[in-house]
C-alpha cells in the first residue's frame, strides 16, 4: 500500500481531502495538523519545496499556498513573499491563497464538463485568515499589482490589488505612492493607476483625481489611464475629458457627499463577484484548451483539403481559442507553401469581423497572406470604424506592404488622428514610393500635415511634408534638421534629401540620427569612384549596415564598369559591407564580357567575383554563368573567362573539370599562392596538387609548394563564414 499511493500523505498534509483509512499510518510522519489549521513551524520549509517545484500538480501547489497563507508565524509570510517575488506559477498559487484566505468562506464546489468526468474537486477555503499581512510580503504583492500597465487589468495584477485591498488597511496609499512619483517608469506607474481603479475606495479616487491635475502635466497616456481607472472604480458613465472628472469630483464637494461605508460595500461586492469571475474563466481556460488539442489531435488526420475546409468553418466559432487554433492552422498551412483555394478565401474575410482585437489584427494579416484581391479596399473600409488602435495600425501595415491607390482618400482621413496619423502617414509614403499616388495629391495631404507638424511633429508627417510641401514648407522642415527629436531629424532630412537638397545633409554629416537618410544622399550623387569613398568613409553605425549596403548596391549598378574592380578593392576594406553586395555589382562584369569591358577589366575583376561566389559555397553558380557565355558549344573562351572558369572550378572542388583547362601543374600553383590566405580553399587545394602532379613537378615547383603549405594558417579561418570577405 504504501509504494502504491504515495502523494496520499502529501495531499493529506496539504489539506486536500481526507486520508482513507490505510494511509493513516503516514500522517504522523511529518507532524501534520487537521484540516483547518495552519502548519507547524517544522512544515513551513517542506511546503515552500511543494510550492516551487516546477514538477509538482497544480492542485497540489495551490494546496501548499493555502496551508502557508494560513499560518500563524512569519516564517511562513516570507515563504510566500519569496514565492511572489520569483513570479511564474508559484506567485500565482501564493497569490490565489492569500486572495481565498481574506475572501469569503465558500464551501466545495466539484466541477462539471470535463472536470466532473475526472472527477475532481476544485479545493476551497474553508476558513478566513486572523493574521495581517508582514510588511515584506505586502511590499513584493503591491510589486505585483503595480508591474503590469495597460488598460485591461492582468490577472495576477487583479489578484493582487485585491488581496491588498481587502488585508491593507493603507493599500491605496501604498500604490498611490507609485502612480504619483514623478521618477518611477512610466509602465510602473501605468500598472498602479490600474490598480487604484480595481481598488474602489474613495481614497483611490482621490489620488487618481490628483493625477489630472493639470499642473501635474503628466504624460497623456498616463492620463488616459487614471481616466479609464476612474470609470473602473466609480461605475460612472464615460467623461469626455480629464476636466470633466475634475468637474464632476468638485460637484461631490471633494468627496464628502460620498458614503465611504457604501463605497466600501460596494468595492467588496464587486471584488467577491471578479474572484468567482476568475475562477470560472480559469475552469474556461482549461475547458477551451483541452477543446484545441482533441482539434489538433483531428487535424493530423485530416487531408489538406479537409484541413482547408475545417479550417475555414472554425473560424466562425465561438469559442476565441478555437478561432485562434483556425487563424492558425491556415497560417502553418501557408508556412508550409500550401495554397488556399477560392472557397477558403471567401469564407476567410469572417475574422475581419471577430470580436476580439488581437484576432481581427491576425486575420487582417492572414488575408493578405492568402491572397484575397480585395483586401486593401476591404481594410480602407473599416478602418475608420476600428476602435482598437493596435488593430488598425496592423491595418495600415498591410495597407503599406502592398499599395492600393484607392485607399487614399481612407488614409487622409487618419492624417490628423491622434494616434493613428503616423502610421497613416507612412503608408501614403509607401503609395509614393509605389508611384500609386493621384494626381494632385499634395492638395489633400498639406493641410493636414501642416497641422501635425505645427502642433507635435512626427518623422513620417516631416518626411510627407517636405516632399509635399511648397517652399514655406521646407523652410520649415530645414528648420527642423536641428529638432531636439532624433526620430524628428531623421525624417526632415530623409524628406529634404528627397526633394533632391542633399547639401543640407552633407552639411550634418556628423549627426547619427540622420545616417539613414545621408548615405542615401550620398549614393544620389554621381556614380563614381569618389561617390564609392564617400560611403567608404561614412562608416556605419550596426543598425545601419543594411541602410548603408542598400546605398553602396545603388551606386554599384550605375558605376562605370570600368571601375568596378576598383571599388571592390575600396569596399573590401569595410567590415560592413557585405559578400552579396560586392558579388551582385561584380556580376556586370559578365555581361560586359564581350562587349564593353577591357581584358585588364576582366582578369582585374572576375577572380574577385568568383571568390565571393565559393566563399558562399556558390561556385557552381560562376561555373554555370562563364561556361554559358561560350559563343557556341565547344568553342573556347576567352582568355579571362577561362582562367576565371578554372578559378571556379579548382576552388569548388571540381578537379577533375579544373584539369581539363590547366592540365599542367603550374597555374595550380599560382592560384594556390593567390589563395594562401584562405585555408579553407588553398588546403585542400594543396593537397589535390601533390596528389595529381607529386611525380610530373620540376624541383622547384615541388618546393615552391612546400612553403605554400607552410604558409597556410594552423587554425581554420572562420572569416569566410560571417556573410562578409576578409
Amino acid at each position: 500500500m504504501r509504494h502504491a499511493c504515495p502523494l496520499i500523505p502529501l495531499l493529506v498534509l496539504l489539506g486536500v481531502g481526507e486520508p482513507p483509512a490505510f494511509a493513516s499510518s503516514f500522517i504522523g510522519t511529518r507532524g501534520v495538523k487537521q484540516q483547518g489549521s495552519g502548519p507547524a513551524t517544522e512544515d513551513v520549509a517542506f511546503l515552500e519545496t511543494v510550492l516551487v517545484d516546477p514538477l509538482m500538480p497544480d492542485l497540489i501547489r495551490r494546496g501548499a499556498a493555502e496551508r502557508l497563507a494560513l499560518a500563524e508565524n512569519g516564517e511562513a509570510d516570507r515563504a510566500l513573499e519569496r514565492a511572489i517575488r520569483s513570479g511564474g506559477p508559484q506567485r500565482d498559487a501564493a497569490l490565489d491563497a492569500l486572495d481565498k484566505t481574506f475572501g469569503p468562506v465558500s464551501p466545495p464546489r466539484v466541477d462539471g464538463g470535463f472536470d466532473g468526468a475526472i472527477g475532481r474537486e476544485e479545493y476551497a477555503i474553508k476558513r478566513r485568515r486572523t493574521r495581517p499581512l508582514g510588511e515584506e510580503l505586502t511590499r513584493a504583492i503591491v510589486e505585483v499589482a503595480i508591474a503590469a500597465g495597460g488598460p485591461k487589468p492582468a490577472p495576477a495584477r487583479a489578484v493582487a490589488t485585491r488581496v491588498l485591498a481587502r488585508a491593507t488597511p493603507d493599500a491605496s496609499e501604498r500604490i498611490a505612492a507609485a502612480a504619483l512619483d514623478p521618477t518611477m517608469d512610466l509602465e510602473r506607474r501605468r500598472g498602479a493607476v490600474a490598480a487604484l481603479g480595481e481598488i474602489r475606495s474613495r481614497a483611490a479616487v482621490r489620488r487618481l483625481i490628483e493625477l489630472l491635475d493639470e499642473e501635474r502635466r503628466e504624460d497623456r497616456e498616463l492620463v488616459n489611464a487614471a481616466i479609464a481607472a476612474l470609470e473602473r472604480a466609480t461605475g460612472e458613465a464615460p467623461k469626455p475629458s480629464a476636466a470633466a472628472w475634475r468637474a464632476w469630483w468638485s460637484d461631490l464637494g471633494a468627496a464628502d457627499q460620498v458614503d465611504e461605508a457604501q463605497m466600501r460595500a460596494l468595492a467588496a461586492a464587486a471584488a467577491d463577484a471578479e474572484q468567482a469571475l476568475a475562477e470560472e474563466l480559469r475552469r474556461g481556460v482549461r475547458l477551451e484548451s483541452r477543446l484545441v488539442d482533441a482539434y489538433e489531435q483531428l487535424f493530423l488526420r485530416l487531408t489538406r483539403e479537409e484541413r482547408l475546409s475545417r479550417g475555414a468553418e472554425l473560424l466562425s466559432d465561438e469559442v476565441d481559442a478555437v478561432r485562434s487554433f483556425a487563424i492558425g492552422q491556415l497560417e502553418r498551412m501557408l508556412r508550409n507553401g500550401e495554397r488556399a483555394d477560392d472557397r477558403t478565401r471567401d469564407a476567410a474575410l469572417v475574422v475581419l469581423d471577430d470580436p476580439l482585437p488581437a484576432l481581427r489584427a491576425r486575420g487582417a494579416r492572414l488575408l493578405a497572406d492568402l491572397g484575397v484581391a480585395d483586401i486593401a479596399l476591404r481594410l480602407a473600409e473599416r478602418l475608420p470604424n476600428e476602435r482598437d488602435a493596435s488593430v488598425a495600425a496592423v491595418y495600415l501595415s498591410v495597407l503599406a506592404s502592398a499599395p492600393e491607390p484607392r485607399t487614399f482618400s481612407a488614409l487622409v482621413g487618419l492624417l490628423k488622428d491622434p494616434v493613428l496619423n503616423e502610421a497613416a502617414t507612412r503608408t501614403v509614403i509607401a503609395l509614393a514610393d509605389a508611384g500609386k499616388l493621384p494626381t494632385e495629391w499634395q492638395v489633400s495631404v498639406l493641410p493636414p500635415l501642416r497641422d501635425v507638424v505645427a502642433k507635435r511633429p512626427n518623422s513620417a508627417a516631416v518626411q510627407l511634408l517636405a516632399m509635399a510641401g511648397e517652399e514655406e514648407d521646407l523652410q520649415r522642415v530645414l528648420a527642423l534638421l536641428d529638432a531636439p527629436d532624433a526620430s524628428v531629424r531623421r525624417g526632415a532630412a530623409e524628406g529634404i534629401r528627397r526633394r533632391g537638397m542633399r547639401r543640407a545633409i552633407l552639411d550634418r554629416a556628423n549627426d547619427p540620427a540622420i545616417y539613414g537618410p545621408l548615405v542615401a544622399a550620398i549614393a544620389d550623387e554621381p556614380k563614381t569612384l569618389d561617390t564609392i569613398r564617400l560611403l567608404v568613409n561614412a562608416v556605419p553605425p550596426a543598425d545601419m549596415t543594411v541602410d548603408w549596403n542598400a546605398a553602396v548596391a545603388r551606386v554599384l549598378r550605375e558605376l562605370p564598369v570600368s571601375d568596378l574592380p576598383a571599388a571592390d578593392r575600396l569596399l573590401a576594406q569595410v567590415s560592413a559591407i557585405e559578400r552579396r553586395t560586392r558579388r551582385d555589382g561584380l556580376a556586370r562584369l559578365l555581361a560586359s564580357a564581350r562587349s564593353g569591358a577591357t581584358r585588364e577589366t576582366l582578369e582585374d575583376g572576375l577572380p574577385r567575383w568568383v571568390d565571393l561566389l565559393v566563399a558562399d559555397g556558390r561556385g557552381y553558380i560562376a561555373i554555370d554563368q562563364l561556361e554559358a557565355l561560350a559563343p557556341r558549344a565547344g568553342e573556347p573562351l576567352d582568355a579571362p573567362l577561362i582562367d576565371a572558369l578554372f578559378r571556379a572550378k579548382a576552388l569548388s572542388g571540381d578537379f577533375r573539370g579544373a584539369a581539363t583547362i590547366a592540365p599542367e601543374p603550374s597555374r595550380w600553383i599560382e592560384l594556390l599562392a593567390a589563395t594562401v590566405g584562405s585555408p579553407l580553399v588553398a588546403r585542400p587545394l594543396a593537397d589535390e596538387i601533390a596528389l595529381r602532379f607529386g611525380k610530373d613537378m620540376s624541383g622547384d615547383q615541388r618546393s615552391l609548394l612546400e612553403r605554400l603549405r607552410k604558409q597556410l594558417p594552423t587554425a581554420t579561418s572562420t572569416s569566410d563564414d560571417d556573410g562578409r570577405s576578409p
